[in-house]
């Protein structure tokens, strides 16, 4: 059960800059904090729609931290 925390547009965008500040996101993550929140699914499309205007949400950036990050903790590369 999600509480109504009725939470003004700004104040959501703030929050989900904030997360996106912290380190790279994919739009599902970003999409699940936003519902935490208790948003509805309007103001969910419209943050994220913010968000990927202000480029705080990029998902080839994402994909790319993403792709780097188990290459380097995996151990792979050229030898694997």
């Amino acid at each position: 059960m999600h509480l109504s925390l009725n939470l003004s547009i700004s104040v959501i965008q703030r929050k989900a800059k904030d997360y996106c500040s912290y380190q790279e996101r994919s739009r599902a993550e970003i999409i699940k904090k936003l519902y935490s929140l208790g948003a509805r699914k309007t103001e969910v499309e419209q943050v994220i729609t913010w968000l990927i205007e202000e480029n705080y949400l990029n998902e080839e950036r994402f994909a790319s931290q993403f792709a780097r990050g188990k290459f380097n903790l995996k151990n792979g590369g050229e030898s694997k």
